[in-house]
């Protein structure tokens, strides 16, 4: 949200279109997760503990989705008053995020479009982990990476206090690379080559964002 303003998006805009792209990239990641649990209860089978367990977290992640969608369009006008209250002027602006938000929302093409961008997004991120693998000899099914990258992801994202993930990504390719076809050694390599492209990747984009930070206050203070 913080980027856009900077860029003269308005702060409305930044941030109802933030929170509605959160929710159509977690809509899209349970379709993603959905995917890697087909894989894996073909390898396991789907009467198997581990498949069963996995598939009630995702089920549990679906509801709380569905129940921050219907929070956007219908309790959120209510907060916005409730903050008003002990702050006035704020829930003003609340207020008109709300608005935005539902009126994103009413356009149900888009935002389906905005869940299959995201998808595409993550299925694309996974064909990269298999592309390196495949680079280095490595001869597993590109079927069973999407898999893998689909679970580690979504033990990713339920760990989200853990920075970046750091530690619960790796220790989830040991654990699971193994029911995918791939040795622990090879996983947590893998693991690795992820950890160097957000690096490579994030690394610069972070600086960026300091340095246009750094300019405006700059500017302010002259």
């Amino acid at each position: 949200v913080r980027a856009a303003v900077l860029e003269g998006v308005g702060a409305t805009w930044a941030a109802a279109t933030t929170t509605v792209d959160v929710t159509a990239e977690m809509a899209a990641q349970v379709v993603f997760t959905l995917f890697g649990l087909a894989v894996l209860g073909l390898r396991l089978g789907h009467d198997s503990i581990v498949a069963k367990q996995a598939l009630a977290g995702v089920a549990m992640t679906a509801a709380a989705i569905v129940a921050f969608a219907v929070l956007q369009r219908r309790g959120v006008s209510n907060v916005g008053a409730l903050i008003e209250r002990f702050a006035p002027g704020v829930g003003s602006h609340f207020a008109d995020t709300s608005a935005l938000i539902g009126a994103i929302h009413a356009r149900p093409g888009r935002l389906a479009l905005a869940v299959l961008l995201h998808l595409l997004a993550w299925i694309a991120s996974a064909l990269g982990a298999w592309l390196a693998l495949a680079v280095g000899g490595v001869a597993v099914g590109a079927a069973d990476i999407i898999g893998l990258e689909a679970l580690i992801m979504a033990v990713r994202s339920a760990a989200f206090l853990a920075p970046m993930g750091i530690g619960v990504q790796e220790a989830s390719y040991a654990l699971l690379g193994p029911l995918f076809g791939l040795g622990p050694e090879l996983a947590v390599a893998l693991s690795f080559i992820k950890r160097a492209r957000e690096l490579i990747v994030g690394g610069p984009v972070l600086a960026l964002w300091q340095v246009r930070e750094g300019r405006r206050l700059l500017a302010a203070g002259r």
